[in-house]
């Protein structure tokens, strides 16, 4: 048999064919080599094989696939069962770590940590968990060795009501579970624990333990668990979950006596009987680390959530030159909301001049909070606050009563409250202001087009904000090494249809 390569040219290159004697034994390595040469161009020659060699290669054929298909669902499905999936359904909270994700994950997962040589000087890819245990535990007196031959790479706390009260659970999953026993057994004898689904379920007593053991569901069959992950997006590396039916039943008066010490008691009853969920998850981006937090299903009949999204339309176009910047689409009605149901902040307002319709006027528009770099050298940046409200005229009338009312002058208003077309901006003096001014309404380049950005803030939603970090701390001169930081941003989103339900994202860039 001969074998035809392509050379460095193009051309084929003819190979000598393998004697008998030395033909090298079938194996799913070689076969996959084989099938990998092949979809690459190089082709075999027709010819017939003997009825026994082509049933070992049938036979290894059958197995590579075998084991090419057990790795592939190990690494896309991140290894299996989670911890969910052995606590009852009715767990109150929960909280894991998933050091073994699928395959994507874990790859951005590397590339992040790589970007912190110091921070874990030995780490190694193979065996993160040791990686972080030695690094954590340093200066403690913990051997890692007693671990690793039967701890996994996923960890959760969960919550659970039981008759004495809510107790908490610990699972960590296990790889060698007579390695664990024996562990178990000399360490710690008296601990209450049982095995699940590879995974070991440790708790404070065995009342715990048993009605854990006996819970008719679990966690991963709650259809609000499974709805809210999966609203989280994407392959979670943490989680923190929480089915927030009553804080009073979980924590009895803990508020109130921790709150009522420190001097701020008062009638906590429509925080302890809040209803609603809350999720928060972590996953990594070849270039970010990403948190994302959700509310379901609050209660906000008392106040009016803005559910705008222009904010992020505003930050696209700012200059290049923004440094830091923090754009409210419509927040007026909320706070105007709030204040009106709080007599304190009503009268404090009130020692200003200023009423809840100043408040809808001002802010019922999109604001902008920016600081740019300053085109002079050797000064701080320009720091501006842009309102836009629905009638700026009137807007600017009221905002000048109420400075005029505190001590400012004619003059001094339209120094530092200059209005163009339908804005208001507010400075801290004249020039900068108007430099301010100058930078934002001109025709250079704008952020939303900078790469740097478009990893930073990829969503939109009514509260949009984004730092440039190393370019902020510079020109505030502020010394040290700010890399691999180079921005944060985040975004805050309202369900239109459904107030009680919302969507922050926090992006941390990395260079």
């Amino acid at each position: 048999m001969t074998i035809e390569e392509p050379t460095s040219d193009g051309s084929p290159e003819t190979t000598p064919e393998t004697t008998p004697e030395t033909t090298p034994a079938v194996t799913p390595d070689a076969t996959l080599q084989a099938v990998s040469n092949d979809a690459e161009g190089i082709t075999l020659n027709k010819r017939k094989f003997s009825r026994g060699r082509l049933i070992g290669i049938g036979a290894a054929a059958v197995l590579t696939v075998l084991v090419g298909s057990a790795l592939a669902y190990a690494l896309l499905s991140g290894g299996g069962a989670q911890p969910e999936s052995v606590l009852p359904g009715d767990t109150a909270v929960f909280a894991k770590i998933d050091l073994n994700p699928k395959i994507g994950q874990r790859v951005n997962l590397v590339r992040l940590v790589a970007k912190f040589p110091q921070a874990l000087k030995n780490f190694n890819q193979d065996d993160p968990i040791a990686s972080v245990f030695n690094e954590v535990t340093r200066n403690a007196n913990y051997d890692w060795s007693q671990l690793k031959p039967w701890i996994g790479n996923r960890f959760a706390v969960g919550a659970i009501q039981t008759s004495q009260g809510v107790q908490l659970v610990l699972v960590l999953a296990v790889t060698n579970e007579p390695e664990m026993r024996y562990f178990f057994a000399k360490q710690f004898p008296d601990l209450k624990y049982f095995v699940a689904s590879n995974f070991v379920v440790i708790g404070d007593s065995q009342e715990t333990i048993n009605l854990v053991q006996s819970a008719p569901s679990h966690l991963s069959d709650n259809a609000n668990f499974k709805s809210d992950v999966s609203a989280l997006g994407g392959d979670q590396l943490g989680l923190i979950w929480g089915e927030l039916k009553s804080l009073e039943s979980l924590y009895g008066d803990t508020f109130d006596s921790y709150l009522s010490d420190r001097g701020l008691g008062g009638n906590l009853d429509s925080i302890k009987n809040t209803s609603g969920r809350i999720a928060l998850g972590f996953h990594a981006t070849p270039d970010s680390l990403v948190t994302t937090f959700l509310t379901r299903g609050f209660d906000t009949k008392n106040i009016s959530w803005p559910a705008g999204d222009r904010s992020a339309k505003a930050l696209q176009n700012l200059p290049d030159s923004t440094l830091a910047a923090v754009s409210i689409d419509g927040i007026g009605k909320a706070l105007s909301s709030f204040i009106s149901g709080n007599s304190d902040v009503t009268k404090l307002l009130d020692d200003y001049g200023v009423s809840t319709s100043d408040i809808t006027d001002l802010l019922d528009g999109p604001i902008d909070l920016i600081a740019l770099q300053s085109s002079s050298t050797n000064t701080k940046p320009l720091i501006s606050i842009r309102l836009n409200p629905r009638d700026a005229g009137t807007s600017f009338s009221k905002m000048k009563r109420i400075l005029e009312d505190n001590g400012y002058t004619s003059s001094d208003v339209n120094s530092v409250m200059p209005q163009e077309g339908n804005s208001l901006y507010l400075g801290v003096d004249k020039a900068s202001i108007r430099n301010a001014i100058g930078q934002l309404n001109g025709a250079g380049a704008k952020l939303g087009r900078a790469d740097l950005y478009k990893k930073t803030v990829t969503e939109s939603g009514a509260i949009t904000g984004y730092f440039d970090i190393q370019r902020l701390l510079r020109s505030y001169d502020i010394p040290g090494n700010y890399k691999p930081l180079a921005a944060a941003g985040f975004v805050i989103s309202v369900d239109k249809n459904d107030p009680g339900s919302s969507r922050a994202t926090i992006t941390l860039t990395l260079k």
